[in-house]
């Protein structure tokens, strides 16, 4: 009965799902409660993008431990996640740009993030297919990106 559990969730996306994975693995009872298909709402159709590129700084340390337990997953869960590491690129089209693509740059290499800074024709060389008119990029040597959303193992409905 609902009454007896000491934590509910509501929301069977990412972040309900494996809240109640971790309180559940602490010994926590927990019901998580969510009004459709789990994993189908924002968890499902966010392109599966966990970026460590986009993430402010004071973020970044939280960010790369998320990426640790993401790569975990699989054995924590025992079912395939989805989770990748694929590589990204943020680019810069104008001089402002550049700019502050550099200081983003050198406040996450400082931050631990495998980046790699590049210009002109190097930009061209790694990624063939952007315009002329982009001047630089940061590039995250492991990006990472899940399709937890596609795992055809993760249940539609709960039981007790």
């Amino acid at each position: 009965m609902l009454l007896s559990n000491r934590t509910t969730i509501i929301g069977a996306g990412s972040l309900g799902l494996f809240t109640a994975l971790w309180l559940a693995r602490r010994g926590e009872r927990v019901t998580v409660l969510d009004k459709g298909t789990p994993m189908r709402e924002a968890s499902g159709v966010n392109a599966g993008s966990l970026g460590v590129q986009n993430k402010l700084l004071p973020l970044v340390p939280m960010t790369l431990g998320a990426l640790e337990h993401w790569a975990a997953a699989r054995e924590l869960v025992g079912d395939d996640v989805g989770f990748d590491r694929i590589g990204g690129l943020r680019i810069a089209t104008d001089e402002r740009e550049v700019t502050l693509l550099r200081k983003g740059f050198e406040g996450q290499s400082a931050a631990g993030v495998k980046l790699e800074w590049l210009e002109g024709a190097a930009v061209r060389e790694r990624a063939p297919f952007l315009s002329p008119e982009i001047r630089a990029a940061k590039a995250v040597l492991a990006s990472h990106h899940t399709a937890l959303s596609s795992s055809p193992s993760w249940p539609s409905s709960s039981s007790p």
